[in-house]
């Protein structure tokens, strides 16, 4: 066995090191070396990604972490504490097990600055770990570097005796952070001691380059400027890189059973982590879980067989209540399908998850909370259908199951759910609450990288250059983060001329190029939950989000990603939250407050009211429809349906304008002449799109069709094409151009249906996905056709509003004498006034950041709620006899628009009447009664 590095820093250690997994895994592979530890400062973000590229690369993975300790105990923070480090190698799954102990304990229990151990924790979970001395932050090297030897071997005796025959010493290569001080006192500390000198280099880069750019990452965290050009000198011997056998060889020539003992203890290191452990409920009952019935002792794979058949026949019975063509054919097709979807389902042991999927989408629903109908995978499952976790009939739609649980594939099926962003912290709450509390669920990791803009001005700020030229450069660049710096470089001519006219912005570009996508920081994601049947730091390593909940009281969250979640048998339970579910939740509540009642679930797809205004237009304050580009092709179709909406849904955002997608769908269906399909057997397979491919099941079905594999397999050829996996891409290439050949795809023709595909994957979504979204827009447009006084209200009650967008909302609503009336004072957004007049829409909005609270007269500053905000001043009040006056030239353009009356009114002059007590005893300001004209 050749030499393997035992104390690396990935990336994962937070702006304390540059190496990528990936490019770590490849560097080792090419130095010819069999075995890596990784060892990352606190954490192990990285762990499960690290050990399943080297097993792939067949490389043997040492899972490790580097923790600071505590000298007072890990309870304690004292001001001015600097706890040194120990480096920890899992040596068998009992050791990694205890590392993810001590991972969640120093986050969750010890964190003050860093996460810390102590000595008690050690004691509890040392058990399987190897311990090394650690380097610059070790004590033991630190007591040697200020000639303090007896500290230093009372030190050790200590820690030898914490892990007898497993505490090492590390040696490392002569520096300007390793003297020969250090080094001569680690010796003779091993020959005193009998201790094992271990060979280990500091490793926090990959090569030499990247030295220069990790200690700007460094003053990056540290926020402290830097001379670039002294870093040539101060990092000119790479031991900070990951060096070769070859080159810690000659490192070592004084000491070469430094190198052995680090090949032995790496030879020691046996951890293999279990792939794919099965699912566990989150409580050993699912029955109590689920809670169906009181008396619910069956088990979940029988109770969800009984559920989704039972939920499936009450859709049907709706479904022929309304269609009087309904036959015994249709009822099998539904039956069929249920039958393979459970099947697959109970496959995988996933139906105690999608139970209790059920179970709080249907407590959200009896909460009020109003979900939206699919998102994702599961917009493609009829066992979801059934359920009543989404609204979507996959059936009807032309959905394919294997979207939702690939037979071939066996994956886990993903649910996920929409909620209104304001109640998706309720459903979360109750998730956690119901199935296991605080120590069996933890939120979700979500990950922040430095890219774009944020990674220019953090580079430029360490090499303290100025603000305003920094401003500027930023300002050549994007304002989103989705275009790397190297394609910015070479279209964008502006930021590639300043790059070359100014050496330090050329220093700055290069180094962002090296640390572009570094993650940074990590946080909580809010409404992804993570449930465990056992106690979770026992499971995973955790970590504490003290930026998550304003500040009040931090999150734990996990610190694997989604597949390192699912490869320990975890359970994770997400809630995207949906602006617009807020807006169609206020105006079915202003619906209900008026007397009338709407079952979204109930609206007809081919309502001739919602499809007579898509095709005019007038779309403005709808999501997705209100698009210009949207509405503009709405207006051009005749005959439109839902599924010309799905389809545009599938076109936007338009990323199929850069390449004519657009253009061509559009003139084939408003033509009603199909497009010619790249070969005669892909005709039924385009016919439903016009001969354009629009869907991913699109192109599964042209697998299908090429190469007869069937839909599951070709399914994840297509999977394996839109993630754009090069190595899988290749393997696969000659076997579909084989099999095209033999099938009948003839000159050529197989290799171009290949690229077309491949081409296609990576802008096309799954039709379930377009098709759910298109139904959410659908669903608004329903309700601004039928009920457009409530849409309306709701529209501009919403606090975000766009202002432009409002007043275009407000110009389209002239036509339709819809009054403004008073907003409410300080009582319930749902106290009308006694007479409200028909037709007519209240202004809820609050004006005090836009007009300025301190200008408003005292009655009307006792009618609305106290924000402490203020903003322009430069509305001019002109308080008259009975009531205050303001008109357009007196108050500011900002303040109109505010309150969507900028331009609106024949007369130029609106008018606030005098405050009034409300019948209740509240006070209700009757402002801005005017009829949009």
């Amino acid at each position: 066995m050749s030499f393997a590095h035992l104390h690396v820093r990935s990336c994962y250690s937070f702006l304390e090191g540059t190496i990528r997994v990936p490019a770590l895994v490849r560097r080792v592979r090419e130095l010819g070396m069999d075995a890596v530890a990784l060892t990352d400062l606190g954490q192990m973000f990285g762990i499960w990604e690290f050990y399943r590229l080297a097993v792939k690369e067949g490389i043997r993975p040492i899972p490790g972490a580097e923790f600071h300790v505590a000298p007072r105990g890990r309870r304690s923070h004292p001001p001015g504490e600097e706890a040194s480090t120990l480096v920890f190698l899992a040596m068998d799954m009992a050791g990694y097990r205890n590392l993810v102990r001590l991972t969640a304990r120093a986050n969750t229990e010890g964190f003050f600055h860093r996460p810390r151990v102590d000595v008690e924790l050690l004691k509890e979970h040392g058990e399987g770990l190897a311990a090394l001395s650690a380097g610059t932050l070790g004590e033991i090297p630190a007591l040697l570097r200020q000639g303090n030897y007896r500290a230093a071997r009372d030190c050790a005796e200590g820690y030898a005796r914490l892990f007898p025959g497993r505490f090492h010493l590390e040696i490392r290569p002569e520096g300007p952070d390793s003297p020969r001080e250090e080094r001569e006192g680690l010796k003779e500390l091993a020959r005193a001691m009998g201790l094992p000198l271990v060979a280990a280099g500091e490793c926090r880069c990959l090569d030499r380059s990247e030295e220069g750019a990790y200690e700007v990452l460094r003053r990056i965290r540290q926020r402290v400027p830097i001379d670039y050009s002294a870093l040539a000198v101060k990092f000119g011997g790479g031991h900070l890189s990951l060096m070769g056998p070859e080159k810690m060889r000659d490192d070592f020539s004084d000491c070469p059973e430094a190198l052995e003992q680090a090949t032995a203890l790496a030879g020691r290191c046996l951890v293999e982590l279990p792939q794919r452990r099965a699912f566990s409920a989150p409580r050993p009952d699912i029955g109590e879980g689920v809670r169906p019935s009181e008396d619910f002792r069956e088990r979940a794979d029988d109770f969800l067989l009984k559920a989704a058949r039972k939920g499936l026949d009450r859709r049907l019975a709706e479904m022929e209540s309304r269609d009087t063509t309904f036959d015994d054919r249709r009822r099998e097709l539904y039956n069929d399908r249920l039958r393979r979807e459970t099947e697959d389902v109970l496959a995988v042991g996933a139906s105690q998850y999608v139970l209790v999927v059920a179970d709080y989408a249907a407590r959200a629903r009896s909460q009020g909370i109003e979900l939206g109908p699919g998102n994702g995978p599961a917009a493609s499952s009829l066992v979801c259908w059934a359920l009543g976790i989404t609204d979507l009939d996959p059936v009807e739609l032309g959905l394919a199951p294997e979207f939702f649980i690939n037979p071939e594939a066996r994956d886990y099926p993903r649910v996920e759910i929409e909620a209104p962003p304001e109640r998706a912290a309720e459903i979360i709450s109750y998730i956690t609450e119901t199935y296991g509390g605080s120590h069996f669920a933890a939120h979700s990791l979500s990950l922040e990288h430095l890219r774009g803009r944020a990674l220019v001005r953090e580079v430029g700020r360490a090499f303290g250059f100025p603000l305003k030229e920094m401003d500027d450069l930023c300002g050549m660049l994007p304002d989103h983060s989705g275009i790397p710096l190297e394609t910015a470089l070479k279209e964008i001519s502006l930021f590639r001329e300043a790059a070359d006219r100014n050496p330090v912005i050329r220093k700055i570009v290069d180094v962002s190029l090296v640390l572009e996508d570094i993650p940074r920081a990590a946080a909580a994601s809010p409404f992804s939950l993570v449930v465990s049947p056992r106690l979770l730091r026992d499971s995973v390593p955790l970590f504490l989000d003290f930026g998550a909940m304003g500040g009040r009281r931090p999150d734990t969250a996990v610190q694997f990603d989604a597949c390192g979640v699912e490869e320990n048998g975890l359970l994770r339970f997400d809630v995207s939250p949906r602006k617009t579910l807020s807006l169609l939740s206020t105006a079915l509540r202003l619906v209900e407050h008026n007397g009338g009642r709407l079952d979204l679930s109930a609206v007809p797809l081919d309502d001739p009211g919602t499809l007579a205004l898509m095709s005019e237009g007038n779309t403005s304050g709808i999501p997705f429809l209100g698009n210009y580009w949207v509405a503009g092709a709405l207006k051009t179709l005749k005959d439109l349906s839902f599924r010309d909406l799905i389809a545009l849904r599938a076109l936007h955002p338009p990323l199929f304008n850069d390449f004519g997608v657009c253009s061509e769908f559009l003139e084939a269906r408003r033509s009603g002449k199909r497009r010619p399909a790249p070969h005669p057997a892909l005709e039924p397979v385009l016919a439903p799109t016009w001969g354009v491919f629009l869907y991913l099941e699109q192109l599964a079905e042209a697998v299908d069709a090429v190469t007869r594999c069937g839909f599951p397999l070709a399914e994840l050829l297509v999977r394996a094409m839109a993630r754009d996996d090069t190595d899988e891409l290749a393997a696969k290439r000659p076997p579909f151009l084989s099999l095209g050949e033999a099938n009948g795809f003839h000159g050529g023709s197989a290799a171009d249906i290949w690229d077309r595909l491949v081409f296609h994957s990576r802008i096309s979504p799954s039709k379930g996905d377009a098709a759910s979204r298109a139904l959410l827009s659908y669903r608004t447009a329903y309700v601004k056709a039928h009920y457009p006084s409530e849409f309306l209200d709701a529209f501009i009650s919403q606090d975000d509003t766009n202002p432009q967008e409002r007043e275009k909302a407000l110009k389209e609503w002239r036509t339709s004498f819809i009054r403004l009336v008073p907003p409410p004072g300080r009582g319930a957004w749902g106290a009308w006034p006694r007479r409200r007049p028909r037709r007519a829409v209240r202004d809820t909005r609050d004006a005090y950041p836009l007009i300025g609270r301190r200008l408003l007269p005292q009655p009307i500053r006792d009618a609305f709620p106290r924000t402490g905000k203020t903003g322009p001043c430069s509305t001019k009040f002109l308080q008259g006899k009975g009531g205050v006056t303001f008109t357009p030239r007196t108050a500011s353009r900002t303040a109109f628009a505010a309150y969507g009356l900028h331009g609106a009114g024949a007369s130029g002059q609106e008018r606030l009447s005098a405050h009034e007590r409300a019948p209740d005893g509240g006070s209700v300001v009757r402002a801005f009664g005017l009829w949009i004209p």
